[in-house]
């Protein structure tokens, strides 16, 4: 996966990679739910937080996806909470006081 842009975080652009919960291994699927689809090639607003390794410990290298928007091609994502809105009226609601969302 490659980042973009981060809209909040020390995420840097750049390769990163990333956990998502269940898979498959050979006819054995796993699913968790709720639990992100995310489709190669594709653009998402990604929420990310510190995966949890075997040893229980967080691991802020690999972290997990528990949330995953797809951008649409007008710079849109859908929310269940807020219906169709842009990335930066995202970035907006999510950014911390003071940083009014800027990207």
């Amino acid at each position: 996966m490659s980042i973009e842009r981060s809209l909040t975080g020390a995420r840097l652009p750049g390769k990163l990679t990333i956990v998502v919960e269940g898979g498959e291994v050979d006819c054995i699927v796993h699913r968790v739910s709720p639990s992100p689809r995310i489709d190669l090639g594709g653009t998402y607003v990604l929420f990310l937080r510190p995966s949890v390794g075997a040893d229980a410990k967080p691991r802020e290298d690999y972290p997990l996806a528990f949330e995953a928007f797809p951008v649409d091609k007008d710079g849109t994502v859908t929310t269940a909470e807020d219906g169709v809105i842009s990335v930066e009226e995202l970035a907006a609601a999510i950014a911390p006081p003071g940083q009014g969302g800027q990207l």
